[in-house]
């Protein structure tokens, strides 16, 4: 419980000092606006500049009641997420497409996407549902990143038993692309086919147009379908990557947390933009933070395929086995 706390309350002294906590609701925004381009401007080492504020918590939050601390949290999740985890417009949605294929070999990719399971204590209620494959509690953080492990959407709080495709069905991710309001229509011609934007997932997911996955192996593959597996699978590891260097940070998701499960999705999110705003400042990162996690469940395989994802797929094997 301390550590939560702990963690939440840092973040609000930082980020929601009395300057902005006594403005009003339309001046906030403005205020936290301007105060992470000030940060991205002078480059600030972001984890050091939070770690230096523990000293400060206590004075700050002494006479800090419940209430006052429930609304910190919201105005965390309500406006700060938004300004650092976005979601890609156009123009951005070009310029990731254009990194991936620059440092891939890969056209038309915009992210890659996976989950990632955080240990709690198995709530009173349901708590069979949280039961993950490993023999542990857990909730999932699923994460789309760009190509430089950058979180662009995360949905945290899926009970751990759940399959990587039913936490993404759950998630806003498949309402937006399914609705159109994501993925503009650009596409490029591959081979032949009309290719979308579409991002990368491995094989517990299903295919789509816009989500691509390995083709499966039963020993049996052709050398075209592993070109194509090895090289999505040199991209996809961008993601694997950033949940590396997001618990190698904060390594309270490493160990089981006993807080409630809305607590601890509110931790999860509140490290998810931290990790944006330590990896956009140049922020430093040891690889001895690297460390292994619990064991993280295997999904399992998603036989759902899509008659265009299908083509998508045939034509950037084709494009990768003759580039």
């Amino acid at each position: 419980m301390e550590e939560i706390q702990g963690m939440l309350l840092l973040l609000m002294v930082y980020w929601f000092t009395k300057e902005i906590m006594n403005q009003t609701a339309e001046n906030r925004r403005a205020l936290i606006v301007k105060r992470i381009q000030k940060a991205r401007n002078s480059r600030y080492k972001m984890r050091q500049r939070v770690l230096s504020a523990i000293a400060d918590i206590d004075h700050e939050m002494a006479g800090t009641n419940a209430r006052h601390r429930a609304e910190r949290t919201r105005l965390f999740e309500k406006v700060l997420m938004p300004e650092v985890i976005k979601l890609p417009n156009s123009e951005k949605l070009k310029e990731m497409a254009t990194y991936f294929e620059r440092r891939w070999g890969l056209p038309q990719c915009v992210g890659a996407i996976d989950g990632s399971h955080i240990p709690i204590l198995g709530p009173e209620d349901y708590h069979k549902e949280y039961f993950n494959r490993k023999g542990w509690h857990s909730i999932i953080l699923q994460a789309v990143v760009d190509g430089r492990g950058l979180f662009w959407n995360v949905f945290v709080g899926a009970p751990g038993s759940l399959h990587d495709a039913r936490v993404l069905r759950l998630s806003g991710l498949w309402g937006l692309v399914d609705r159109g309001l994501l993925l503009p229509d650009v596409t490029k011609n591959i081979c032949g086919h009309d290719v979308g934007y579409f991002v990368l997932g491995d094989a517990a997911y299903p295919l789509k147009s816009w989500l691509m996955k390995p083709f499966t192996d039963n020993g049996q593959l052709t050398p075209q379908k592993l070109v194509y597996n090895q090289k999505t699978s040199r991209a996809r590891v961008v993601v694997e990557n950033a949940f590396g260097r997001l618990k190698g940070r904060w390594r309270c998701l490493l160990k089981r947390n006993d807080c409630s499960t809305h607590k601890v999705k509110s931790l999860v999110i509140a490290c998810c933009v931290l990790h944006n705003l330590c990896e956009m400042n140049g922020d430093e990162f040891r690889e001895e933070w690297v460390t292994s996690a619990l064991n993280q469940p295997d999904g399992a395989l998603s036989a759902t395929v899509e008659a265009e994802g299908l083509d998508a797929r045939t034509a950037l094997m084709q494009f990768l086995t003759t580039a």
